[in-house]
């Protein structure tokens, strides 16, 4: 099964993989996360305002918070697309989507009996959206995403733990303090900094992400 696509971890080095990305893709992964943000900042002060609206809860609670769930998929997907550079296809997308889903689907049952448990499928489940964009074996229907991701993530816990709680929990954490300033109607240079922070992380992560991975592929001999 041929899992890497692309050049080989040897042909080039990450700071030159790195810039050249930032380059290629950065603008417009700026400008998506940008309007992804202006969307979730909206969305969320709507519910605030149902919340704390003396008529009490309203039925648009749920359609918003449906709104902010798809633009949490939606949003760093797409980015992920850019940043790995394949080629868009709503095809593919909607793949992916499908298959995200279903490690989230799978991530949250394990988390219902214990929660370690849960997360720890979490991690395992990362390389999911590697698999459905590059893996001919997928495209074939000869494997499935999730159980590749499995197989994929032994002796790698310890390096996806590592980038998955920087990039996924104390960045987003720190970035958190500014939440004032992130809607860009009323602060839009501090707004569009924090994008810009955002936006270099989420290259750098997906990156790093995507290098773990194709090691895996590389090393793992599949039939």
């Amino acid at each position: 099964m041929n899992l890497q696509t692309g050049p080989t971890l040897t042909e080039t080095s990450f700071i030159e993989e790195f810039f050249s990305t930032c380059k290629s893709v950065g603008l417009p992964i700026f400008a998506w996360l940008t309007l992804g943000g202006a969307l979730d900042q909206w969305l969320t002060q709507r519910m605030q305002n149902i919340l704390s609206s003396p008529d009490g809860l309203s039925n648009w609670i749920w359609a918003y918070g449906l709104a902010s769930i798809l633009a949490s998929l939606i949003f760093p997907t797409t980015a992920l697309i850019w940043v790995i550079r394949k080629k868009f296809t709503f095809q593919g997308l909607y793949q992916l989507f499908i298959e995200t889903l279903r490690a989230w689907g799978q991530a949250l049952s394990w988390s219902f009996l214990f929660i370690i448990p849960g997360l720890v499928r979490w991690l395992r489940l990362s390389f999911v959206p590697f698999i459905t964009l590059e893996s001919k074996a997928y495209a074939r229907g000869e494997v499935d995403a999730l159980e590749t991701s499995i197989l994929l993530s032994k002796g790698r816990l310890g390096k996806l733990i590592g980038l998955i709680f920087i990039f996924s929990l104390l960045i987003p954490l720190l970035l958190t303090t500014w939440d004032d300033n992130r809607m860009i109607w009323q602060t839009p240079t501090a707004s569009l900094t924090l994008t810009l922070v955002e936006t270099l992380s989420t290259i750098l992560f997906f990156l790093l992400l995507h290098r773990l991975f194709r090691s895996a592929a590389a090393k793992l001999s599949l039939t």
